[in-house]
């Protein structure tokens, strides 16, 4: 596919588009996240800009469609039907931005604390939509993601 060919088909009509054209956006990378349209990814990789927990990826993170390609309101909810992070974030996402808060405490504290909360907001969202427990929330549990001052 290319770009323009995967914009128009993921512009198209959500009931029009076919199971099995869904099913090739999803499994194959091809929504540009970087500046120069080079880094492709898959639709579940991607993370809507304006979501609760956005501020949890640096722009470096290529993680945001660029916005020429979801500028339209058909692409946008098209890309959030077939799988783009956008109002529940999943637990092993959850995880891993968890895991970089010991890291970017050292290098910027404000940004880890800042972090930490959307971290938490998004665990209570999952928690009130989620029932089902799984592993990777099992794992969050054991991660240390809330900066705490040291003892003078």
């Amino acid at each position: 596919f290319h770009m323009f060919e995967v914009h128009d088909v993921i512009r198209g009509n959500n009931s029009s588009r076919s199971q099995a054209i869904d099913q090739c956006l999803r499994d194959n990378p091809c929504v540009p996240c970087s500046p120069d349209s080079c880094v492709l990814r898959l639709v579940q990789e991607t993370v809507d800009p304006n979501c609760l927990f956005s501020g949890l990826f640096d722009c470096s993170e290529n993680r945001f469609p660029l916005e020429n390609f979801c500028s339209s309101h058909l692409v946008k909810s098209s890309l959030a039907s077939l799988g783009m992070t956008k109002s529940i974030m999943p637990w092993s996402m959850l995880a891993e931005k968890a895991k970089s808060i010991v890291k970017l405490y050292y290098n910027n504290s404000q940004k880890a604390l800042e972090r930490s909360a959307l971290i938490i907001k998004s665990i209570n969202k999952n928690l009130e939509n989620q029932s089902n427990v799984s592993e990777e929330k099992a794992d969050l549990a054991t991660i240390p993601f809330i900066p705490v001052l040291q003892k003078p």
